[in-house]
């Protein structure tokens, strides 16, 4: 509460936009104000934050404390804040924000929005009428405009603001079709511009509003976007195409990863040879532009599981150890489509699973009444249960409507379930010996990131990450919402439980550069740190206990790790000098020395000594990037294993590299 107050204070002050003849210039006179307004405010920062803001712009005396009153929701404040913006044109402020509000970040050029409001309105203004809105005190407030290399772009501040105003949007028009109106105007102004010179926003983004739209051959039936496209986004949603030419351009991205980081030349030249390679049309093979070289035929068969032993022949995505038949083995994931079951003992590949139609993002050992169960879930938006000793499958899980991004394995009292979560914003849980899902767990409103499963007051209880930048806490023996968290100011990378004085908390790190710890039963914000990762935020967190001391580690996309005390989170370490974006990280317990393990973009994996901040060595071997590093218990002792965009698996001795 003292937190909010604070923040409703300087609010209301309008700090760093103070007003000459505000009423509120006097701190004894503004507290008062900004307590009550936290006390009815429950938590919720946004709505504390719109009320502070009208008063701190309108009021000419101060506000009796006793007089405040607002509703617990966010659409009336809102519109009290927006009766006082003037539009364009006849265009109501309202209608004004409303593209923005489908944006995804970082947000949209001037001539995106206005390209928005003739797609969602049919209503047309210029450039200029737009920066002079955005600028006026009262809506600058409501839209954060930053940079996307050349361009202003601006966007909404918060993410219930989107959701508010796409909400009470969808009370008359459907949200698929403004979607697909969006997808119209922003494909036509692409083309208009060139895919090689339109806005970055277009290239990367149009895959999603393409998908909310159902409408992802659209895309994928766009030869030259596809050679401009950020690859990565569009196969994430590329496996929910329903067309023949859809499908078969689905598989021809999947297929050819290296093309994901080409530019446009190398890029229509790879997708020649898979065109040859797998039959899958002649359009590259006769692109009229010249390439660096064509494919014209080829004789070489089908490539077949065996022809594969040597490595993934895309990233691996994830990797996680498991028992079997009295050894530790490794199972790994990738963007060919395949789980894969390695012996560390001599890097033996052991099996091929095969059964996914997509990119395999997650995999999990889940102990089941007479054996251990592997899970695997990908893109194509199944879960699919395989059996690691003979490695046929045992079933798969249907019922997510996109992508799935998290997997891990539940402990209930009378049986282990698997929780599930993705795109589609809904958390499932799942009993493998059915396969039929127990419960759904509804409330986020976009991607979800991560899960992770702590224990509250003796109860099962999973706490969650999302795009929609809040970490939910659900009880899952009766699947309810217990809290949601918000405070994160952009996306939720990751999510963790760690203990703290005899008690879990929820540890999350999002896209703003914050580490926040959070109480899972209250809801209360025990602390945040902040600055960690650069621009693009924290990418991963693990635990670590230090001479008796929980501590937290943050990798973040500036290549630094920083290391936070847990009962203060002061960060009293930075580990820096890591090259590029810290992908993941792990601690290991090599030789009684606590190591921590960082896997980075620049291919390189390094081992560091938390206590000291020292460079323990570095491991090349995963150009052009690592993806995901875990520590595995073989032989006695723990070793590294790292995946990477090279399509490898790689065991690590830590104490000589």
């Amino acid at each position: 509460m003292d937190e909010l107050s604070a923040y409703a204070q300087a609010t209301l002050q309008l700090t760093g936009q103070e007003r000459d003849d505000s009423p509120y210039r006097d701190a004894g006179i503004a507290a008062p104000v900004a307590q009550r307004i936290a006390e009815l405010a429950a938590g919720n920062f946004l709505l504390a934050a719109l009320v502070a803001r009208l008063h701190g712009l309108y009021d000419e005396t101060p506000v009796d404390r006793a007089d405040i009153y607002f509703p617990d929701a966010v659409y009336p404040v809102l519109e009290a804040s927006l009766s006082h913006l003037k539009g364009v044109r006849g265009i109501t402020s309202e209608q004004l924000l409303l593209p923005l509000a489908y944006a995804e970040a970082p947000g949209l050029t001037l001539d995106l929005w206005r390209a928005g409001l003739r797609a969602l309105l049919g209503r047309t203004v210029r450039n200029t009428e737009l920066a002079a809105f955005a600028n006026t005190s009262a809506a600058n407030f409501l839209i954060e405009s930053g940079t996307s290399g050349e361009d202003r772009v601006y966007r909404l501040f918060h993410q219930a603001l989107n959701d508010t105003l796409t909400q009470e949007r969808a009370a008359t028009v459907v949200a698929k079709s403004d979607e697909d109106a969006l997808l119209n105007e922003f494909s036509r102004l692409g083309h208009e511009q060139g895919w090689s010179r339109t806005v970055e926003y277009l290239r990367r983004s149009l895959p999603s509003h393409a998908d909310r739209a159902d409408r992802i051959d659209t895309l994928l039936r766009d030869d030259e976007y596809l050679l401009y496209s950020d690859l990565r986004r569009l196969v994430a949603v590329a496996g929910r195409a329903t067309t023949q030419d859809g499908v078969l351009r689905s598989r021809l991205l999947r297929l050819t990863p290296k093309a994901w980081d080409a530019d446009a030349a190398e890029r229509g030249s790879l997708f020649s040879v898979r065109e040859a390679l797998e039959d899958l049309g002649s359009t590259f093979m006769n692109w009229p532009s010249v390439l660096p070289y064509k494919a014209k035929w080829s004789a070489t068969p089908t490539p077949t599981p065996e022809d594969f032993e040597s490595g993934h022949t895309g990233w691996v995505r994830a990797v996680c150890s498991l028992p079997l038949d009295g050894r530790q083995v490794v199972a790994s994931t990738g963007a060919d489509s395949t789980v894969r079951l390695w012996d560390p003992a001599d890097g033996r590949l052991l099996r091929i699973l095969q059964g996914h139609t997509g990119l395999v993002n997650a995999v999990c050992a889940v102990p089941s009444a007479d054996r251990l169960i592997l899970a695997s879930a990908g893109t194509d938006g199944t879960i699919r249960l395989w059996n690691p000793s003979d490695g046929q499958s045992l079933g798969v899980l249907q019922g997510h409507a996109g992508v799935v991004n998290g997997l891990c394995a539940v402990a209930m009292e009378d049986r282990n379930l698997i929780a599930s979560a993705g795109s589609d914003g809904i958390i499932r849980l799942w009993d493998p010996s059915t396969r039929q899902p127990t419960s759904f767990l509804n409330g986020h409103l976009d991607w979800i990131n991560d899960v992770c499963v702590l224990q509250v007051d003796g109860r099962s209880t999973l706490a969650s990450a999302s795009d929609d930048g809040t970490v939910r806490v659900w009880d899952l023996a009766s699947s309810r919402e217990k809290f949601v968290l918000e405070g994160h100011a952009g996306w939720v990378r990751s999510v963790c439980a760690m203990t703290i004085e005899g008690r879990q908390v929820v540890v999350s790190g999002g896209s703003d550069g914050t580490v926040r710890l959070w109480d899972p039963s209250t809801a209360e914000l025990i602390r945040v740190s902040h600055d960690i990762g650069g621009p693009g935020g924290v990418r991963s967190l693990a635990d670590l206990n230090m001479h008796g001391n929980e501590v937290v580690a943050a990798a973040g996309a500036n290549g630094e790790i920083h290391l936070l005390r847990l009962d203060d989170c002061i960060k009293f370490k930075v580990l820096a000098g890591l090259g590029d974006a810290v992908n993941s990280i792990c601690f290991l317990d090599a030789q009684s020395q606590t190591a921590l393990v960082a896997g980075s973009a620049d291919g390189w994996v390094r081992l560091w000594d938390p206590v000291g901040g020292t460079k323990i060595r570095e491991m090349a071997g995963h150009p052009p990037r690592v993806q995901t590093v875990s520590a595995v218990g073989f032989e006695g002792r723990e070793v590294v294993v790292s995946g990477g965009a090279d399509g490898t698996v790689r065991l690590w001795n830590p104490t000589d590299g």
